[in-house]
């Protein structure tokens, strides 16, 4: 094999290395990501506590517009009936706030 066929062959093997390794690292953060926006999502019965309201009152903000969907809720519902998952981060930013300022949209 000639020098610049085995120089090639080495820049290439490094090259795989280093974006294996940056696969590993992506994967890594993905998966990071994957988690903390499943732990910011929470069922009603998870989250009423937490926001120390019921789960009606969680509903009726829901079914009344005050909630956005995509931002303070979402359906994950089969189709038969409604199954929701509310963001208690992003309500709590909200409730945090004196009513009269309060902008759920």
């Amino acid at each position: 094999m000639s020098k610049e066929l085995t120089e090639a062959l080495e820049t290439v093997a490094q090259a795989t290395n280093e974006l294996v390794v940056a696969i590993a690292n992506l994967q890594s953060c993905l998966q990071q990501i994957k988690t903390q926006e499943q732990s910011e999502w929470m069922t009603l019965t998870e989250a009423s506590p937490k926001l120390g309201l019921s789960i009606r009152q969680m509903r009726d903000r829901i079914n009344d517009g005050r909630w956005k969907h995509g931002k303070h809720y979402i359906n994950v519902s089969d189709g038969v009936a409604p199954r929701y998952r509310v963001n208690c981060r992003a309500i709590d930013n909200v409730q945090s706030l004196p009513p009269e300022k309060r902008r759920y949209r």
